[in-house]
């Protein structure tokens, strides 16, 4: 296995505006496995209700050769949810890491497998503004956005994505098909919602029509149990799915017990 440091932003100091940081070439060592991605935030000010500081990173924008996307519409509050829901042994990185007047630092070890055949690619990043790190009194910072590529030649065959939507649910059912990316592999879907008990189950119908899988939030909440290490994390869930190829007709319908949004995760493959 080799490790190679892939991104580093250097010290970006945070604006009340959003900033593109300069993509950089992802080098060709073989297969890409993983990434580790380390972030540093200072926030100064006297600050309110500080936030999470992964709410910093905007969007995490990684793409292949033929510059497909390999993660789009990631965001920085994704990260754990790719390391939980995704990860190897679903291990859940505690969320309760907020920013004030000193350096924070956090850590995110997700999965990322790009068969060699689809490098070089990029990798770039937004960096949200400073307001977005605390309720009020943030009046700036500096961040550090580092990402290391971990590479084990023939571990894959082919290259894992990750796409990102939210769509909005309501007391009763919200079916979304639009937003579901069409001619692709679903191999997984994650969903986070802001209240857990506004997410009752979900359908998932291939072509509109036939039923391929329908689970209660219970249901998942089990299975989740099972499999990851550390168990079901509040007002998140990992969909367990069949692989199969979305259609045009393909919608996900998700019955909900109040107003909330739904954001969600398809991993894929093309």
């Amino acid at each position: 296995m080799r490790r190679q440091t892939i991104y580093s932003s250097g010290s970006v100091s945070l604006t009340n505006a959003a900033q593109d940081l300069t993509e950089k070439p992802i080098p060709n060592y073989g297969d890409l496995y993983a990434l580790e991605v380390i972030l540093k935030v200072t926030a100064t000010g006297t600050l309110s209700t500080a936030k999470t500081i992964d709410r910093i990173v905007k969007s995490l924008n990684i793409r292949d050769k033929n510059l497909k996307p390999i993660y789009q519409n990631i965001k920085g509050t994704d990260l754990r949810l790719l390391e939980h829901k995704f990860g190897r042994l679903g291990i859940n990185t505690a969320t309760s890491v907020a920013v004030d007047a000193t350096v924070v630092t956090r850590k995110w070890f997700v999965r990322c497998y790009v068969d060699s055949t689809d490098l070089s690619g990029t990798i770039g990043a937004t960096l949200d503004s400073y307001a977005v790190l605390a309720a009020s009194g943030c009046t700036g910072g500096t961040v550090s956005l580092q990402i290391d590529a971990l590479y084990l030649d023939g571990c894959v065959d082919h290259t894992t994505r990750y796409s990102a939507v939210d769509m909005t649910l309501v007391s009763g059912s919200a079916t979304f098909g639009p937003s579901v990316p069409k001619q692709a592999v679903i191999t997984g879907v994650a969903i986070a919602v802001g209240t857990e008990s506004n997410f009752v189950d979900i359908t998932i119908s291939r072509d509109g029509g036939t039923e391929l899988q329908s689970l209660t939030a219970d249901d998942i909440i089990a299975q989740e149990t099972q499999e990851l290490v550390s168990g079901h994390v509040t007002n998140e869930f990992k969909i367990p799915v069949s692989n199969f190829v979305a259609q045009d007709k393909t919608v996900f319908n998700i019955t909900g017990a109040g107003s909330d949004t739904a954001h969600v995760i398809f991993e894929l493959t093309l």
